[in-house]
């Protein structure tokens, strides 16, 4: 339910916590006689992927220390499992083994100065067409900025916040990393950043420090923030229109896409009536004319076309809605 987070501690090293400042980068503002010290740790995780922590310390601009991490990651190594409440232990165990050669602080009762209350969404179909209906739903208010990359992600953002829906999967693939056994999955990730302390406050009601956060009420609370915000940024639109509105819209789809091929019109014909057919069957059938891979790629594009047919943007959106409200297994 949680991802990045900063946690803050006014002071002075040496007085109010003990940094091994041998580990930090150390920059010289010559303007303002400052100094600054600064580094981006990496660990290997529970799952052998990376782990990083950025610390960040000056008297300054910030007047103390900042340590920045994915809490998930820390706790599980993967940022692909939602975080539960009794993954606290294992979090507190690594942070600790993390922390320990380069900052003796009181962790527990640092400030929550930024906060990413996410989730990962299971979706039935690809996420692509999640991501459109959402944007296609959007009811604008006025003090928000948008950005859409069709079937990848659509951002709403101001001054205060971020709210961000994209496909997870896509994300650890452009990153190079491995999803592993997760790689076939359909996750959609809604995330909302509040970049502030201030952000933070204004959300869940009051200032946190770290060990506030797994505590059971503000760890629903922050299930219910995200529900609440894609009700009110997505649902509360009077008219819900269907991705295909009428057969109109997918005779035409299906007449663009294999006017030319009876073959094809019969696999479609096939597909749509029912899923209860034997591929093996099929690829006898059309041995002469498909590869196994190329019938394969062509049933994957039908079975697409048919989930299309029968959800439209308000049932995607409905779906999405119920599977957030379904986080509160994540309690236990």
């Amino acid at each position: 339910m949680y991802d990045t987070v900063r946690l803050y501690k006014r002071g002075v090293d040496g007085k109010d916590f003990q940094l091994n400042i041998n580990k930090l980068k150390r920059t010289i503002d010559e303007v303002n006689d400052t100094v600054n010290y600064h580094n981006i740790f990496s660990f290997s995780g529970e799952n052998n992927d990376e782990v990083k922590l950025y610390i960040d310390y000056d008297l300054h601009l910030r007047q103390g220390v900042n340590i920045s991490f994915s809490i998930p990651k820390v706790a599980n190594g993967t940022q692909l499992d939602n975080f539960r409440l009794s993954d606290k232990n294992g979090l507190y165990q690594n942070l600790e083994h993390y922390l320990s050669d380069l900052i003796d602080i009181d962790y527990k009762n640092m400030q929550v100065s930024r906060l990413d209350i996410t989730s990962n969404i299971y979706t039935d179909g690809e996420v692509r067409y999640y991501i459109n209906a959402i944007q296609s739903s959007y009811c604008k208010h006025r003090n928000y900025k948008t950005d859409f990359y069709p079937g990848e992600s659509f951002t709403i953002h101001n001054k205060s916040r971020r709210i961000v829906l994209y496909d997870k999967i896509k994300e650890q693939i452009y990153k190079n990393k491995r999803a592993k056994r997760k790689l076939d999955a359909n996750i959609l990730r809604f995330e909302i950043r509040n970049n502030r302390s201030r952000d933070v406050k204004a959300l869940l009601g009051k200032d946190l420090l770290f060990d506030d956060l797994f505590s059971e009420a503000v760890f629903l609370d922050a299930i219910s923030i995200q529900r609440r915000y894609f009700r009110d940024l997505f649902l509360n639109k009077h008219i819900q229109q269907s991705i295909f509105e009428t057969d109109r819209f997918l005779i035409e789809l299906i007449n663009k896409r294999w006017s030319r091929n009876l073959i094809n019109k019969f696999l479609v014909k096939k597909q749509l009536d029912s899923d209860n057919f034997s591929f093996t069957e099929l690829e006898a059938l059309f041995s002469g004319v498909y590869t196994e891979r190329g019938l394969r790629k062509a049933l994957k594009e039908l079975r697409e076309l048919k989930f299309l047919t029968v959800n439209t943007t308000f049932s995607l959106l409905e779906e999405v809605y119920n599977k957030i409200g379904n986080l509160h297994c994540l309690v236990a």
